[in-house]
């Protein structure tokens, strides 16, 4: 594939206990800019590359299969008719602005992809930013959804019940767009959270808006360990 010159440059620091933060720089080129850096709204890979160093989901997929592992839900477990999945997330995760990562903040997440009525969900909508995968993948919006209930059982416990059992539906959660951002920063944001992408990822990003150059703080604050 001819590449079309397109360099992206991405800062890394790396943080250890005992000295201080060492910086290294890498370029790369890439076949054309990010759309943009909101993992939900996005369907291109060369946007998604960057927003799996951003940001992390409950599971995700062990290294390019398709099996799946923790990430920031630590365990799960399934009732036997497979319909409600309840998830135990880590503790002491916190999102790139100090947030923290707990139950109610997962569940604000799925609100914003499913219900058409969340106010940030409804405003993207309108500005074009539609959630293309929760729909293929979950069956639509609202009552067409087989996602029937979303609740936080405790501060680090989420369950999630569907109206039926859906064989992938680990598999689904482990997709890029459905990687969880901080509510606080999507509400400060706005229309404009994929140029100030925050996640819980080891990357953070200092420059989200399409230019030629993007840039990328590496930390290990989350404990949640980074893939490719």
């Amino acid at each position: 594939m001819r590449l079309s010159g397109l360099a992206l440059l991405v800062a890394v620091g790396f943080h250890v206990m005992t000295g201080p933060a060492i910086a290294q720089t890498f370029v790369f080129g890439a076949q054309g800019e990010p759309v943009q850096l909101d993992p939900a709204v996005i369907t291109d890979g060369i946007s998604s590359r960057i927003t799996r160093q951003i940001f992390d989901g409950l599971v995700r997929y062990r290294g390019s299969t398709t099996e799946v592992e923790p990430a920031l839900a630590e365990k799960w477990e399934v009732s036997r008719d497979g319909r409600v999945w309840t998830f135990q997330l880590r503790h002491n995760v916190k999102f790139h602005d100090g947030t923290p990562l707990d139950a109610a903040a997962v569940v604000w997440n799925f609100e914003r992809w499913w219900k058409s009525d969340h106010a940030q969900h409804e405003n993207q909508v309108k500005a074009g930013q539609t959630f293309e995968y929760w729909e293929a993948q979950f069956g639509g919006f609202d009552d067409k959804s087989i996602v029937s209930k979303v609740e936080a059982v405790g501060s680090h416990t989420v369950r999630i019940t569907l109206k039926d059992p859906q064989a992938p539906f680990l598999a689904n959660l482990a997709m890029f767009v459905f990687d969880v951002a901080s509510p606080k920063a999507v509400e400060k944001w706005g229309l404009e959270f994929g140029k100030h992408p925050v996640g819980t990822a080891p990357s953070s990003s200092s420059s989200g808006s399409r230019t030629r150059r993007s840039s990328s703080r590496r930390t290990r604050a989350t404990g949640v360990s980074s893939q490719g």
